[in-house]
């Protein structure tokens, strides 16, 4: 769970922001932060840039010694006018962490000032006895390790990519190890994953198909999706429609069997009987009540908002299954208000989030304002000099009985700012 964060000059943020998402947790509540935190403003004011923000420090964090290659540039844009300037990040997150034989939550502290072409500081730290440990301590080349960390050779340490990701080789970097299994996920990845060796099918279709492969997942949607009243009353995966067998015996057919075409047949035949996958081939089928019977119906024929509510809904259930951080640019897209609410909803439900999971999105629809807490709804406002600043409806000290207060109403009669101006 992401504790505490500042930015500095990336996109359209140019001065620091400081964001505390464990701010206002009282002694009574089941985490030590906010499982839910939500960002509202109106178009291009930048709620998109701070979640690219986090999603991009942890992957630079985790995965740019693999994931840029050679001495490319680093994926992200400075502020229009401090090209020339660093940028810089404070991450506090905690994780699980086996700690004498049991797993206990430990903060850890991640501190990096970069350019597009270059690491200039880094800093690690990390809490496993409530005290503060350092791990790496980096200036451009010069590197020191902390006094219980082991001693690793650093030849190949690219300036291009973060000390945790290249350390994370070696067996000996526990701690940078430790750090890489940090789960996330975030649909702003693809901006930074182009850059990866190894590339994800993230289709909506492949989601899907990889919701209906886990029994226990599969089992958790169908209630949700007869919760969410959507008409459909089994979802499962089915065997390649024989239509689509016999497309493919035509497309066959009308090829000689030459040595020309001989890869190419292969290919083919391999795709009608799944041997390419190694599996038979499967795709997602839909039972509907139909009047006084059921009917299938195959994933072209499905809403886009169910198809959009499954694809969520395989994220949210992952994140709460594994604890992991959930960051989702409009969240409601193609979704009713009242389903958006309910999977939120998940996060903040001791009995559903037993593995403290955090959920860290974006949304328009300002209706979401009235399951949300002061602490927990951040806004973002850019000003007429194209500079973004974030602050959270909790700032409002001048607002008596703020917790009290329905923050749509609020929000609506521009009482916290944050709107389309001139409107």
């Amino acid at each position: 769970m992401i504790k505490y964060f500042t930015v500095e000059n990336f996109h359209s943020i140019k001065t620091e922001n400081i964001l505390e998402f464990d701010s206002g947790i009282g002694k009574n509540c089941e985490y030590d932060v906010h499982p839910v935190i939500a960002f509202a403003g109106a178009n291009a004011s930048g709620k998109t840039t701070i979640l690219r923000a986090i999603t991009f420090v942890l992957w630079f964090m985790q995965h740019s010694f693999f994931g840029i290659r050679g001495s490319g540039e680093i994926p992200f844009e400075p502020f229009h006018t401090l090209r020339n300037s660093p940028t810089k990040f404070h991450l506090i997150f905690s994780m699980d962490t086996p700690i004498q034989g049991e797993y206990k939550a430990v903060d850890y502290e991640y501190k990096l000032c970069l350019t597009e072409e270059q690491v200039l500081i880094e800093e690690f730290w990390h809490y496993p006895y409530e005290r503060k440990r350092m791990v790496y301590a980096r200036s451009k080349n010069n590197l020191r390790l902390g006094n219980s960390i082991s001693h690793i050779t650093t030849k190949d340490l690219r300036k291009n990519c973060s000390v945790i990701s290249f350390a994370a080789q070696f067996n000996s970097q526990t701690v940078a190890k430790t750090c890489k299994k940090y789960d996330y996920h975030s649909n702003l990845l693809d901006a930074y994953d182009r850059y990866d060796l190894i590339e994800e099918d993230r289709s909506q279709s492949h989601i899907i198909k990889k919701l209906l492969k886990n029994e226990r997942l599969r089992e958790k949607a169908q209630k949700l999706l007869k919760i969410a009243d959507v008409g459909i009353e089994d979802i499962y995966l089915k065997e390649q429609d024989e239509t689509e067998k016999k497309f493919l015996q035509r497309i066959e057919e009308g090829f000689e069997d030459t040595d020309e075409n001989e890869t190419f047949l292969e290919m083919l035949r391999d795709l009608k009987t799944g041997r390419m996958t190694g599996e038979v081939i499967r795709e997602p089928c839909f039972r509907h009540s139909i009047d006084e019977g059921m009917a299938d119906f195959d994933i072209e024929l499905e809403s886009s908002g169910t198809l959009r509510f499954l694809e969520i809904l395989y994220r949210v259930l992952t994140a709460l299954e594994k604890g992991s951080l959930l960051i989702l640019d409009e969240i409601e897209v193609k979704l009713h208000q009242d389903l958006t609410a309910y999977l939120i909803g998940l996060f903040e439900n001791p009995l559903e989030n037993r593995n403290r999971a955090q959920l860290i999105f974006s949304f328009h629809n300002s209706s979401l304002m009235e399951v949300l807490e002061p602490d927990q709804l951040w806004f973002a406002e850019k000003n007429d000099r194209g500079r973004t600043k974030f602050f959270s409806a909790n700032d409002f000290k001048d607002i008596g009985d703020l917790h009290k207060k329905k923050l749509e109403k609020l929000y609506r009669i521009g009482r916290f700012g944050a709107k389309p101006r001139g409107i």
